[in-house]
């Protein structure tokens, strides 16, 4: 697959779910909502976080392994983002 089908697939998605990758900016690019999972670096952070309005950006407490967010807490996000889709159509 090329970059080309990966950027037109995010193009046409209602939310985005990933870690923070290049899927990240390419969301960003659309203002796609999207759920960004980040490592707590936060000169990293500084540098590369998204300025998409739509973005919600979730990381790890104590630790820059974004294994150890809490599942709750990207489940809990998942609902009101869908919640809220489903309430703008």
């Amino acid at each position: 697959h090329s970059i080309e089908e990966f950027i037109a697939l995010i193009k046409h998605c209602d939310l985005l779910i990933s870690p923070d990758t290049s899927a990240v900016h390419i969301a960003a690019a659309f203002e796609k909502k999207l759920i960004a999972l980040f490592n707590d670096y936060p000169d990293n952070y500084a540098k590369f976080r998204t300025a998409n309005p739509n973005a919600n950006i979730i990381m790890p407490r104590g630790t820059t392994n974004i294994n150890q967010i809490p599942p709750e807490l990207i489940i809990n996000e998942i609902e009101k983002q869908l919640f809220s889709l489903k309430d703008n159509k």
